[in-house]
This record gives structure tokens, sequence and C-alpha cells, in this order.
């Protein structure tokens, strides 16, 4: 993450707005190109927290991001869910928890929830 910067624009009254950025680097662009009064930071930020979570080897946090966008994510025919899960499974086989790792593949990765390449594979064994 970056050191994070203030950042400066006019809300909607024409009144200067000061916000930090608290190191996102999507809101320090915004920063940077003028836009700071403009944006709503909250998927910024929320975009920022999953992607640092994903970077350590947590996908829960993103997971439960996909379930309240299920929807949205089906409408667009995202595979972001799947993938996941699967993510999340192979970190449980890398951590040596085999019987944790074959319940959540049970659970989680059946083939009519896999991206279609995946799903053929997991058909043919």
């Amino acid at each position: 993450a970056g050191l994070g910067v203030s950042e400066s624009g006019l809300d909607s009254n024409g009144s200067a707005v000061t916000r930090d950025t608290g190191g996102s680097p999507s809101l320090e662009w915004g920063c940077e190109s003028g836009l700071a009064g403009l944006l709503d930071t909250g998927p910024f930020r929320e975009c920022d927290r999953l992607v640092t979570a994903l970077m350590k080897q947590n996908a829960a946090p993103a997971l439960e991001w996909c379930a309240q966008e299920a929807v949205r994510l089906r409408t667009i025919k995202s595979s972001l869910a799947a993938q996941l899960h699967l993510q999340h499974f192979l970190g449980l086989v890398a951590s040596s928890d085999g019987v944790t790792a074959v319940g959540y593949a049970r659970e989680h990765l059946q083939p009519a929830t896999l991206p279609p390449g995946l799903a053929a594979g997991a058909r043919r064994g």
C-alpha cells in the first residue's frame, strides 16, 4: 500500500473537501487526476480491502463480496466466485488439510459451478 495522500476537491456545494486516501492506489489516482471531489470512495476502499486480503492468501472477504453481488455476477456471466473457491481449495490442499479440502471441494467445486473449461475437465475426472 502507498503512504496515502490527501484528496482535495469540491463538494456539490462548491466547498473545498479533503479526504485521506489511506494509501489506496485507486484513491490516490483519483486525487492526482483532479477527480477527488467527484469520487464515491466507498467502492474504492472496498476493492482495496479485498485485494489486500487476496494478497495475503485470504479469499474469504472476496467470497463474501461475491455472495452479496451474486445477481450482478451472474448477469455478466462472471466466473469470479468459482475462481476464488478454487483458490481457497488449493490453499487447503497446500496446507496439507486434505479432509477439509475434499469437503470444501464437494460443497463448492461441483462441475455446474465451475467455469466451462474447468468443468469439462472435472467431468472427465
